[in-house]
């Protein structure tokens, strides 16, 4: 009797696994472009309520892809995949911006890539001396992940997708941007939040240039600006801007219109500023601060080499970005531009490694030097002509506070777009939208609203033909609840409060242009 109970338990678990919706395509493979790819695992589970399959593959032995496949029934016959962030190097499933578990309870299927990279504790230096890495990271790896992806979602279910989407945030973003100019046939719609569209631009001058205008050396990584100054600045900022849009609530709103004189702030011949509690500003700090402001110039024309440099407002968020969290030690960014400059900004790499500090960024030869590695990575074409005859569009984001990818650059190309094809719904405005968001960080964070449904705005626009206007976005507390709304108005109008009603209502607030004041509209 116990053997007989053995064997039924036996077959029964032999019948499992043949009916199992992942095992049809536990052994699948094919072929993306010219790369091979082979299904690693595929694995039934389970969370938040939703079953799905949970597959691994690899394509071209070099590129690690995920994808979660929820069951036919659940499917909704779409296909999202995620972006990564930084030099990437990780599952983005595990860490990203987008709210992933909603889509798949929505019936998504969804994909991500590491992007080539085999791990993410070293920024770009895996890339040393490797070509095919950083060809994988700028563009190809998220390009064979989209044919990989669809794929195994038709022979998973029968069917490929009826429509595509790609969502990113930073080097996501960047991502994004990169599908729709080289491989506009890949998704119908793309959403970009902050991105890194010219990681030239934006490490080797912008990032590398603030990094070192906050240190003083390399050695002990002396800050010519502490966190307490940093703070003294950013309370004289509110206090001069954060009114400029009718509330004074913690957000500067119109920092492009926030010009504060910081040598107000200046320390007398006969005071020094302290370290852990500055009520005046070093000459250091003084010079450190206009620095950041001003973003990267040219010491030999006196050239702006980016857009614009960090905003009025943005302040507190330098603190451990670029003013190093623990003395002795470098700043986050100063470290992630090294690591860029060293092994990804040239071809072959230097045969020393660069530094803010050692990189000469007035060099007439540095576009040159850099344009190699730069026309792999690079997702800032204005001509788009392809991707909007064949009915993509895109959604772009960008926070006035962010410190990584200065707001300046996503201003710039949304421009240059306009210039190259034109505005209007016969141009840009026919297939692009962009947003910027007052007190948000990088991506997300800060005081301001940075939650919003980024996967249904584009949706709606790509399949229902519902272009997005006004987006009403949230600030969650610590708890994840709703503290208070804002409205999103395409550039460059942002929110404005109208004197009366609940300021933490987004229907308080009106439309303002962000190339005039307040008081004259």
């Amino acid at each position: 009797m116990r053997h007989s109970l053995l064997l039924a338990s036996a077959i029964q678990l032999a019948s499992a696994a043949v009916s199992s919706p992942c095992s049809k395509i536990a052994n699948l493979t094919g072929i993306a472009d010219l790369d091979s790819w082979a299904i690693v695992s595929a694995n039934s589970t389970s969370a938040h309520n939703v079953s799905y399959c949970d597959v691994a593959a690899s394509i071209g032995g070099r590129i690690r892809t995920w994808y979660q496949l929820p069951t036919e029934i659940a499917w909704n016959g779409r296909y999202v995949q995620i972006g990564c962030g930084g030099a990437c190097g990780y599952n983005p499933f595990e860490n990203t911006y987008f709210a992933i578990d909603d889509a798949l309870q929505a019936g998504y299927a969804l994909g991500t890539t590491d992007m080539g990279v085999p791990n993410s504790t070293a920024n770009y230096d895996p890339m040393h001396k490797d070509l095919q890495m950083r060809i994988d990271w700028g563009h190809l790896a998220t390009h064979l992940t989209a044919i990989t992806g669809k794929q195994i979602v038709e022979a998973f279910y029968g069917s490929g997708p009826e429509y595509s989407y790609h969502l990113g945030s930073s080097t996501g973003g960047r991502q994004s941007l990169v599908e729709a100019q080289r491989y506009p046939e890949d998704f119908n719609g793309v959403f970009a939040i902050a991105p890194a569209y010219n990681e030239t631009g934006v490490t080797t001058y912008s990032i590398a240039w603030t990094a070192r205008a906050a240190l003083l050396d390399e050695t002990e990584f002396t800050p010519a600006i502490t966190g307490a100054e940093a703070d003294l600045v950013h309370a004289e900022v509110l206090r001069l801007c954060d009114g400029l849009d009718g509330l004074e609530d913690g957000i500067v709103s119109l920092p492009r219109l926030c010009h504060p004189d910081l040598s107000t702030l200046a320390c007398s011949s006969n005071t020094t500023a302290s370290s852990a509690n500055a009520t005046c500003l070093s000459a250091t700090a003084l010079k450190a601060a206009k620095k950041i402001y001003s973003g990267p110039i040219s010491s030999l024309t006196g050239a702006k080499q980016v857009p614009e440099g960090l905003l009025p407002g943005s302040e507190t968020a330098w603190k451990g970005t670029y003013v190093p969290s623990t003395a002795g030690s470098p700043s986050a960014w100063y470290s992630f531009a090294k690591s860029f400059l060293s092994f990804y900004a040239f071809w072959p790499d230097p045969a020393v490694p660069l530094t803010p500090f050692s990189i000469d960024l007035s060099d007439p030869e540095l576009l040159k030097k850099t344009s190699k590695m730069e026309s792999l990575e690079f997702g800032g074409v204005a001509d788009m002509d392809k991707f909007k005859l064949l009915g993509g569009k895109i959604i772009m984001t960008s926070g006035l506070q962010d410190v990584a990818v200065a707001p300046g650059f996503c201003k710039d190309l949304w421009e240059r777009v306009g210039q190259a094809m034109g505005v209007g719904e016969g141009g840009r405005d026919g297939f692009m939208r962009f947003y910027e968001l007052p007190g948000v960080n990088h991506v997300s964070g800060g005081p301001g609203a940075d939650t919003y449904d980024a996967l249904g705005m584009l949706a709606d626009w790509v399949e229902e033909g519902i272009a997005p206007e006004v987006v009403v976005a949230s600030h969650l507390g610590d708890d994840g609840e709703v503290e208070f709304t804002r409205p999103l108005y395409r550039y460059p109008f942002v929110a404005g409060y109208n004197g009366t009603g609940d300021v933490t209502k987004w229907e308080s607030f009106g439309p303002m242009n962000g190339s005039v004041s307040f008081w004259e509209l």
